[in-house]
């Protein structure tokens, strides 16, 4: 697994003119923030059974309407679109310097970055449950202090909420964006700070911030793109409002000073809100999980755990296991510690959910969970022996479990999300052998999806295994 995807989660729920402001810079709110989100910190992470310092910690913004399932016709379709080599690659297709690695090519990485962001956001996979919501409303808008509370309400939290994926009371903090050179409004001149000393009023349980942006009265032609690295692919963008940029170049509109404003903003929203937040849900999860599932009487009572059959884990109501069932609160205990680098946390409550979804035939969870098993594996123990032994069974497991789901008789969603899967473990598992000497022949033989289900992916799964050998 590509470690850069395993970060906390800020979810930003933003008005229109929010993201219109925005725009004007040629870029959605949640990607105005994303240059910033790799913060250089001085703070520490209290975890279960360690404290530990955070000098890093990178976050992932992401914009409430793609907070959900990556549709399989717009991934097919962005898919298609790596593979096309880009200019100045056309040589590297006649001729592969010496000492490159054929992963190294550039459609390669594009094809394994935009594998794993299509994979982002399932139900198999908690780690994109928001640490925190970013409510963001300008003062601008027709009284912002009821746009918050407007935002704030269920009507307008993301999909994965209202399926029952993740819970609602998440961390959060409202924004006030203001443009410094935007014209008076019917109310007149407004004053920023007015505005912010009613929000505090109001919402004194909620962090409230002000944020400064597009002060220069016209714009720079010469902004440098600091986006370029950190904009994800849109899934959904028929969901952003649009509006048209000032001009061509990202950022024009942005000064100096306001560039410092988002680097601040970023780092504040990391050390104050999303750290002590991921160390609540940690500790919190954590006595859930051990009152229910830990100690001798628990264990010996798991052993009789009955399965759960499709329709009580809420298949046909919304997600198939709720925020509130014990199973997905092991997996959310997994996946938080994940993303906050406690690997040996990670790893133990994988193994343990992962024999829960095996009871219950819960096919494609199972995979991840042992997709995830292996990446913990691999960064706790690295090329030891046995952690290779167990990394590759935990990979032809989880190769096994999707190719099995691709077979049940379950809806095409599930068939082509399962497709996918099978494609990334197969990837991740002909990696794994192509590592170890005396063994390109086995990763060149590792099983692709079956031929009924082929996609763009199986094309690439074999140009990766061409690389190898």
């Amino acid at each position: 697994m590509d470690m850069n995807y395993a970060t906390p989660v800020v979810c930003t729920l933003a008005t229109e003119e929010v993201e219109r402001l925005s725009g004007k810079n040629g870029l959605a709110f949640h990607e105005l923030l994303s240059a910033f989100s790799n913060c250089q910190l001085k703070t520490h992470f209290r975890s279960i059974s360690s404290h530990y310092p955070l000098n890093e910690l990178r976050v992932r913004f992401i914009r409430s309407s793609e907070l959900r399932p990556r549709p399989i016709n717009v991934a097919e379709e962005l898919m298609r679109g790596v593979l096309v080599p880009r200019p100045g690659e056309d040589d590297l297709l006649r001729h592969t310097p010496d000492g490159l690695d054929a992963l190294e090519l550039p459609w390669q990485r594009r094809f394994r970055s935009l594998l794993q962001e299509s994979l982002s956001c399932c139900e198999e996979s908690m780690t994109e449950c928001p640490a925190l919501l970013m409510v963001a409303v300008a003062t601008s808008d027709v009284n912002p202090v009821t746009c918050f509370e407007q935002l704030d309400s269920a009507h307008f939290l993301p999909a994965s909420f209202q399926s029952g994926q993740f819970d609602s009371s998440v961390a959060r903090m409202y924004l006030l964006v203001h443009d410094m050179t935007s014209p008076p409004t019917e109310r007149g001149v407004v004053d920023p700070e007015v505005v912010l000393r009613q929000m505090r009023q109001r919402f004194r349980g909620v962090h409230c911030q002000l944020l400064l942006i597009n002060s220069l009265g016209e714009p720079n032609l010469t902004a440098p793109d600091v986006w370029a690295k950190s904009l994800a692919p849109i899934f959904f963008p028929d969901q952003i409002p649009r509006s048209v940029p000032l001009a061509v170049v990202r950022g024009c509109c942005l000064s100096a000073d306001d560039m410092l404003a988002l680097r601040e903003l970023v780092i504040q929203v990391v050390t104050k809100e999303v750290v002590p937040a991921m160390e609540k849900r940690v500790a919190t999860l954590n006595s859930t999980v051990s009152n229910s599932r830990k100690g001798m009487k628990n264990v010996i009572k798991s052993w009789w755990r009955k399965p759960r059959e499709a329709e009580d884990r809420g298949a046909h109501q919304g997600a198939q296991y709720r925020y509130d069932q014990i199973e997905s609160q092991i997996l959310l205990l997994a996946d938080s510690a994940l993303v906050m680098k406690d690997y040996e946390t990670a790893l133990s409550n994988y193994r343990l959910v992962r024999d829960d979804f095996k009871s219950d035939k819960a096919l494609l969870h199972q995979g991840c969970c042992q997709v995830m098993v292996a990446s913990c594996l691999q960064v706790l123990e690295g090329d030891g022996r046995s952690a290779r032994r167990e990394m590759e069974a935990s990979l032809r497991d989880a190769c096994a479990s999707f190719h099995a789901s691709q077979q049940a008789p379950s809806g095409l969603r599930e068939v082509t999300l399962a497709t996918r899967l099978a494609t990334y473990a197969s990837l991740l598992l002909a990696d794994l052998l192509g590592q170890q000497s005396g063994r390109h022949r086995d990763a060149a033989e590792v099983p692709p999806s079956p031929r009924n289900h082929h996609t763009s992916h199986t094309l690439l799964h074999r140009i990766g295994k061409t690389g190898i050998t």
